[in-house]
């Protein structure tokens, strides 16, 4: 039984491993383009798209339904 969860341990570390790729890690993706952008940028090199204004701008209020 125990060698049945160390197992199970390992395959579900190998499956989070494959999930996440690694060229992923330490980026954001553009709301403009999509493309994946590190998260220290403060644009967007494919869309110029201004992460830092966009952070100081407050968010529209949503419409109500």
């Amino acid at each position: 039984m125990e060698i049945a969860i160390i197992l199970f341990g390992i395959l579900l570390v190998l499956v989070i491993a494959v999930a996440v790729p690694s060229s992923k890690k330490g980026k954001r993706k553009c709301p403009v383009c999509a493309e994946w952008v590190k998260n220290e940028a403060l644009k967007c090199r494919f869309r110029v798209f201004d992460f830092a204004a966009a952070s100081r701008q407050p968010s529209a209020p949503q419409a109500r339904k």
